[in-house]
């Protein structure tokens, strides 16, 4: 594991594009930007595959509507892992819910029902990109839900976006090199130069962590997900428990 600095990172991405320290041609808030946009890419190299994630999750509940009745602003959240009920009348445990197609939308919001665990409720994602007063990440909830019904959402967040050097980052196995790679790309092909031992190398990196981030857990590999388990046929749609 190495922990670095913006500073750390912006020194690496000198030396391996090799420019002078006191070089201006490409100024300190411009490599600032490269790194940033390489951490964001290498975020969703670690992500791209299923199973345990490198990336930490976290658990956000919810306990009404943000926005509509069945409508959940999501802010802070990058990808959603799993959307969970919480099943009061099974003795106060969590259940998983599934996403609902887009044919089985308008039957689930037809039924004089609300989202339960006995209905079968689903939910929909969209958003994340666009106007930043409307493109922030949603849920849709199918029914609406009851009230004070609590959702669960597991979730990671985006990349991280460095400033200054009072937030460094931790990567395994020397994912950093990937940062630095990509980003001295940019730096140098800004000055119109060969770039091509640099992205071979890139390159490499990046299928390593490809690779790596598939297996995080050596000795508990993954396992066939049953997304029907317990679940019940309704005339709308499939759910229920």
């Amino acid at each position: 594991m190495a922990t670095l600095t913006l500073t750390e990172l912006q020194t690496r991405v000198r030396q391996r594009a090799d420019l002078a320290l006191s070089d201006q041609f490409i100024p300190t808030s411009e490599l600032t930007i490269y790194i940033n946009l390489a951490l964001s890419k290498m975020w969703d190299l670690a992500l791209e595959n299923d199973g345990q994630s490198f990336i930490p999750y976290t658990d956000v509940p919810f306990t009404a509507p943000t926005t509509a009745p069945n409508l959940y602003a999501l802010p802070g959240v990058y990808k959603v892992l799993s959307v969970q009920l919480w099943d009061s009348v099974a003795g106060g445990v969590r259940r998983p819910i599934f996403p609902a197609m887009e044919t089985q939308i308008p039957g689930l919001m037809s039924q004089q029902a609300s989202a339960n665990i006995t209905f079968g409720a689903m939910y929909r994602l969209s958003g994340g990109f666009g106007l930043a007063s409307t493109a922030g990440l949603q849920l849709q909830l199918f029914p609406p839900p009851l009230t004070n019904t609590v959702l669960y959402v597991r979730c990671v967040p985006p990349a991280p976006v460095l400033v200054n050097d009072t937030t460094p980052v931790m990567f395994p196995n020397g994912w950093e090199e990937f940062v630095v790679l990509e980003a001295a790309i940019k730096c140098i092909g800004k000055e119109d130069g060969d770039t091509r031992e640099l992205q071979r190398q890139r390159d490499e990196m990046a299928e390593s962590i490809r690779t790596a981030s598939s297996s995080l857990d050596r000795g508990s590999p993954e396992r066939v997900q049953d997304v029907v388990y317990g679940l019940v046929d309704y005339p709308w749609g499939n759910g229920g428990w």
